[in-house]
């Protein structure tokens, strides 16, 4: 049977395959997603925030399930030395995504947020109480690609320029910091001053949304007591309707930590035997799982004008 994953990949651009004999229990999945957001916002006062939120959650399994006779009745007289059980599972996810802000005016305000979470399990795996049986391997594997490219940019100007830009992104299953030292105390790497690294990073991302939406709200409105509506004064009433949208519709620390975290710990990538199946070959067994990702995020924000605020660009 040809096409059969063979547990090993071009980098992360695709899967080998060859063939295989015997039983072949094979699941194959992959998504390409492609997002783009653009805004654009011109005039006296210019505002545009583009918002990318990009959210991958797939199961790919093959296995052999509880109980299960494979090959239960082999002769060594009749059956062929090249029988062999092959059970392989194979995710591949390719993303794309591009969040940009332009905005020009006597006052021009941009922003650009890039939001991202790849949560995907691929697991191959031969249950309890199965009795698997092969003249020549038995092999079960689970391998996962992952390419990610990102860019996530902004840029504004005019009188007063400001400019933000904001990538988060949670790849995978989150990293384990728990350790136990030589006297046997169990810690925490994420643990102390710092905190937790994901939250940290959707902390910062909403904390530009109010970045934002303060400077657009700052501007001075001059003189209210004088009797006359002033530019500076109708300036600053719009402004302020933009922040108040700013602060009612843009990201914030809590929704980008939503987003990053689910109330279940994805079991990323995984192949086993487990406990009470019974697995003979006259070959090899072999129990394997890969996990390759390659990911390249460009962030940036710039702002020009006779006052530029370009606050800090985060990934």
């Amino acid at each position: 049977m040809s096409g059969i994953l063979d547990g090993s990949a071009n980098g992360t651009a695709g899967f080998n395959t060859g063939s295989a004999r015997g039983v072949v229990v094979q699941a194959l999945s992959n998504e390409n997603v492609t997002h783009i957001a653009i805004a654009a916002g011109g005039g006296v006062v210019g505002v545009a925030g583009g918002v990318a939120v990009t959210l991958i959650d797939s199961d790919t399994r093959a296995w052999i399930d509880n109980n299960a006779v494979v090959n239960g009745h082999n002769n060594p007289l009749t059956t062929s030395s090249a029988q062999g059980v092959t059970v392989r599972a194979g995710n591949r996810v390719d993303t794309f995504s591009f969040a940009g802000g332009l905005a020009g005016g006597l006052v021009g305000i941009a922003g650009a947020v890039d939001v991202g979470s790849i949560k995907n399990d691929t697991a191959a795996f031969i249950r309890s109480g199965a009795q698997v049986n092969a003249r020549n391997s038995v092999v079960v594997g689970a391998h996962h690609l992952d390419e990610n490219d990102g860019f996530t940019i902004s840029a504004a100007g005019g009188f007063v320029g400001g400019a933000a830009a904001v990538s988060v992104w949670s790849l995978g299953t989150p990293l384990s910091a728990n350790y136990q030292n030589s006297q046997g105390q169990n810690g925490s790497a994420f643990s102390g001053n710092g905190g937790n690294p994901q939250n940290q990073a959707a902390d910062q991302g909403g904390a530009r949304t109010s970045d934002v939406g303060n400077t657009v709200g700052g501007f001075s409105q001059g003189n209210v007591n004088d009797g006359r509506t002033s530019a500076n004064e109708r300036m600053a009433g719009i402004g302020k309707s933009a922040q108040t949208t700013l602060s009612n519709r843009g990201p914030s620390g809590t929704s980008l930590r939503n987003l990053i975290a689910s109330n279940a710990v994805p079991s990323g990538t995984q192949a086993y035997i487990e406990n009470g199946a019974i697995v003979t070959a006259d070959g090899n067994i072999v129990v394997e799982a890969k996990d390759v990702t390659d990911a390249s995020f460009l962030v940036g924000g710039g702002g020009g004008g006779f006052v530029a605020s370009v606050p800090l660009s985060a990934c």
